[in-house]
């Protein structure tokens, strides 16, 4: 469960926040971050003004590749490695979009995160991330690893208008509706009343 209130709290509308995209994932083989980086390649060569913000820590060896990869792309100046971040809600409320780019996952909370701070909340369409996203109800999902499929979701999303927020407006409904800490507890105690 998750406090959604953290990141609602303050949100500024979807319309006037920036074109940035952040992604907050620890560098890891299961985490799949350079999908989203060859998607950023594609969103400038597009004409995409944005920054890219991965934020999170992990193995130095994964972020390294990453670096390199933002290098070999000549993206250096549009995507900014945040290493560890202690307060995401202003960073969410900074940008549009919130990715978690994953090859598999439990329940991934920063995806309620993105959501409850009204991000457009786009994940990679695998295991957990299901659990959480129904595409084009309440966020937008991409097969794993098409950074192609990723970079037209993110035009899309990017572009805003009405079909966008109303997509984003749901997700931050459903954040505290379906993955509240009162609901999770709720439901613990329902299970234990059921078995006892």
């Amino acid at each position: 469960g998750v406090d959604a209130t953290r990141y609602s709290a303050g949100a500024p509308p979807f319309a006037t926040r920036s074109q940035d995209i952040i992604m907050v994932a620890r560098f890891a083989r299961q985490k799949d971050q350079p999908t989203l980086i060859r998607a950023t390649r594609r969103l400038v060569d597009a004409g995409w003004t944005g920054q890219l913000l991965l934020g999170g820590d992990g193995k130095p060896s994964h972020r390294r590749a990453c670096e390199k990869l933002v290098a070999s792309l000549r993206l250096s100046d549009r995507v900014e490695f945040l290493g560890r971040v202690a307060d995401a809600a202003p960073l969410y409320h900074r940008c549009r979009a919130g990715v978690l780019s994953t090859h598999y996952e439990g329940l991934p909370l920063v995806l309620i995160d993105y959501m409850a701070a009204g991000c457009a909340a786009i994940g990679s369409d695998a295991a957990g991330v299901n659990d959480i996203i129904e595409p084009g109800v309440n966020g937008w999902r991409f097969p794993c690893g098409d950074a192609a499929a990723l970079a037209q979701i993110l035009t899309q999303v990017l572009a805003g208008g009405p079909a966008v927020e109303a997509v984003v407006a749901r997700g931050q409904a459903d954040a505290p509706a379906r993955f509240s800490l009162d609901r999770m507890i709720s439901r613990y105690e329902a299970l234990f009343g059921e078995l006892l």
